[in-house]
């Protein structure tokens, strides 16, 4: 496995194959290369950023459904939940929300889906004798009203229960993803429902939960066509504490695979090593990530064969920020992948046909991203504020 610096021209979505990874589960692939410093001399790319006016609602999540922008999040006041579609001249308009339970009336939203007609929403807020999430899921036309549907406690809730990661529509259906704690840590949480009423599925395969010799973590996710992306980390126990990003891949009730992402060897041990975001376009899924101290963009060929295909690995430009864990956020605009790092000093890396080139980004983290066509999206800060810059030169 090549892995290159921005100073490389991307290869193509059909290039040969660098690195298979086999469908067995693997904490730690031996995938060697030596990499080059990464190119302070990466082209850059013209990102004028303009904030998009929500009134009275602070941004969360974000999704762009056939075309249309959604933006959701609490009430200015975060006395409630919120939820807005952008239209022409970058316009807010409200959507309704009804909800059916206390703690769908004073949450806030942390996830948007949506098949074309229908949203799928969810939303959460801390509470309860141990404050824990208390969880809520949300559907209804994407007009409005968007109704919440109380489920029972055990369902998202419990002793063992995890963080709901997103909602993700696959084969037409919503698929609630998470985790839920297990025998040796988390494992992953898939959830359909019947009707209004929601399932935990209960035969995920061993592949996606975590075991004596593999703690695994979870940490975003989407979807491509019937399968199910899940952006996440493995921790080896077996060889001291040994950490690798790794992309899980599977379906509802089906095999799941785990792809480990190739890093270069001297970020193998004692760094963060993880991947943060993932988006998909075509037969191409883009994870984005940090090893070693370097923010890393790879490029994945999902097929319906039980193999997928790491392309390429990329170290992008950026240093680690002092005082936190950064978390890579990765969309797709007009078929080239848009990563903010959230390094040390704010920016975008686009991955251009001619190479990787560099531009601006809003000043604060960029906490989730969306592209609508040629348009960027970006919600950054505590609270949030949703900015918006045409993709242009690429």
């Amino acid at each position: 496995m090549r892995i290159r610096d921005t100073r490389q021209t991307r290869r193509t979505a059909r290039a040969r194959p660098l690195c298979v990874l086999a469908a067995v589960l693997c904490v730690v692939a031996a995938c060697s290369a030596t990499p080059r410093s990464a190119a302070s001399r990466a082209a850059r790319t013209d990102l004028s950023w303009a904030e998009v006016p929500v009134f009275g609602l602070a941004p969360e999540t974000i999704a762009v459904i056939d075309g249309d922008v959604f933006v959701g999040g609490a009430t200015a006041d975060g006395s409630g939940p919120a939820l807005d579609r952008i239209g022409g001249a970058l316009s807010a308009v409200p959507i309704r929300l009804a909800p059916s339970e206390p703690y769908a009336r004073t949450g806030r939203l942390t996830s948007i889906a949506g098949d074309g007609t229908r949203l799928y929403l969810i939303g959460v807020r801390t509470g309860g004798a141990h404050d824990n999430p208390r969880w809520t899921v949300w559907d209804g036309p994407e007009g409005g009203p968007v109704t919440s549907r109380p489920q029972e406690f055990f369902t998202f809730g419990g002793h063992d229960a995890g963080p709901l990661l997103a909602t993700v529509v696959v084969d037409g259906s919503p698929v609630v993803v998470g985790s839920r704690g297990g025998q040796h840590g988390s494992d992953a949480a898939i959830y359909t429902r019947s009707g209004t009423t929601w399932t935990a599925a209960a035969d995920v395969d061993q592949r996606a939960r975590s075991r004596a010799s593999a703690v695994l973590g979870f940490g975003a996710v989407t979807a491509h066509a019937s399968r199910i992306l899940i952006a996440g980390d493995a921790v080896d126990t077996t060889d001291g504490i040994r950490q690798a990003p790794v992309l899980f891949i599977g379906r509802v009730g089906g095999p799941w695979q785990m792809v480990v992402l190739p890093v270069p060897p001297s970020t193998a041990r004692g760094h963060l090593s993880r991947a943060t975001s993932v988006s998909c376009a075509d037969d191409v899924c883009w994870v984005a990530g940090w090893s070693g101290g370097r923010p890393m963009a790879w490029s994945v060929a999902v097929t319906d064969e039980p193999v997928s295909v790491v392309l390429d690995a990329h170290i992008l430009p950026g240093e680690e920020p002092t005082g936190t864990d950064p978390v890579a956020v990765v969309t797709v605009a007009g078929g080239v992948p848009v990563v903010f790092p959230n390094a040390r000093e704010p920016g975008t890396v686009v991955g251009c046909p001619d190479g990787w080139r560099t531009g601006g980004s809003p000043a604060e983290p960029v906490t989730a991203a969306a592209a609508a066509g040629q348009t960027l999206y970006a919600i950054s800060g505590h609270p949030g504020r949703i900015s918006a810059a045409a993709l242009a030169g690429c």
